[in-house]
């Protein structure tokens, strides 16, 4: 108890001092420079796309994969695919649209995925495409994606 009671009056007392130094006030000016950074992420609805082709099918799709993204400034977004080991036809996934001005936006349809040219006869496939977002500084970083994943990236600027 006799500890709380010194406390609080070493408390008060630097209470006190603090009114007094708030009566001598200085103003300055300064001149200051902030270098803002490009900036952008892309956050995916769902890691993994279910893809069932029926039998006697010519194309599959399209599939759409929702997301968010954030930035700061102009952005493009590629996408990449690959194909499933022993799956068939042609596999593509395209970004639906450029988001061009900084904020954030969801788009429910932001990944499309299509299978065309499935060869006949044809008896029908199924398999988990795996889906992931990135985001990197330049064009030249875009990853190459797995045997069954597509790749959504997000470049600022």
């Amino acid at each position: 108890m006799k500890r709380l009671l010194i406390i609080v009056g070493a408390g008060a007392l630097l209470v006190g001092l603090g009114g007094e130094r708030a009566l001598a006030q200085a103003t300055a000016t300064a001149n200051v420079w902030l270098t803002i950074q490009p900036y952008a992420k892309v956050t995916l609805d769902s890691t993994s796309v279910e893809i069932i082709i029926p039998g006697g099918a010519t194309y599959y799709g399209p599939v759409y994969v929702g997301g968010t993204v954030v930035c700061n400034c102009s952005t493009t977004l590629f996408t990449r695919i690959a194909k499933p080991d022993g799956a068939p036809g042609d596999w593509y996934s395209y970004p639906v649209s450029e988001i061009k001005q900084p904020g954030q936006g969801h788009d429910p349809q932001l990944l499309r995925i299509m299978v065309l040219s499935i060869p006949q006869p044809f008896g029908g496939w199924t398999c988990t495409l795996n889906v992931s977002g990135e985001s990197v500084q330049d064009p030249g970083q875009v990853g190459t994606p797995a045997p069954g994943e597509v790749i959504l990236t997000v470049v600022p600027g």
